[in-house]
């Protein structure tokens, strides 16, 4: 009996076989990459906490530079080709989903 699968759950067997065989340092740029959004979402909902304006500003001040550290380590850690392939995958995925034009 052969097994077959979908052309779909091929490429995600290969997708998570591929990353299982990726180093260290890509998985924990990828777990940085998933972390950056967070930490500007932190940033948004800190001015609604119950704190003085200026440990709101500190905090907030302190997490977009931080925010930004994460950012720069992620992509030095999965690489500018990986990093600007994520990129063009969420873009295509944005672009997509939009309404499209009355032309």
């Amino acid at each position: 009996m052969t097994d077959s699968l979908s052309p779909s759950a091929a490429t995600t067997q290969n997708l998570r076989t591929s990353f299982s065989k990726k180093p260290l340092r890509f998985k924990f740029g990828i777990a940085l990459l998933i972390l950056y959004p967070f930490m500007w979402l932190f940033a948004a909902i800190v001015p609604f906490l119950p704190l003085d304006v200026g440990v709101k500003a500190a905090i907030v001040g302190g997490d977009l530079v931080a925010a930004e550290i994460v950012f720069v380590l992620a992509v030095a850690c999965v690489g500018k080709e990986t990093y600007l392939a994520i990129k063009a995958k969420l873009l295509k995925r944005k672009r997509g989903k939009a309404a499209p034009s009355a032309d």
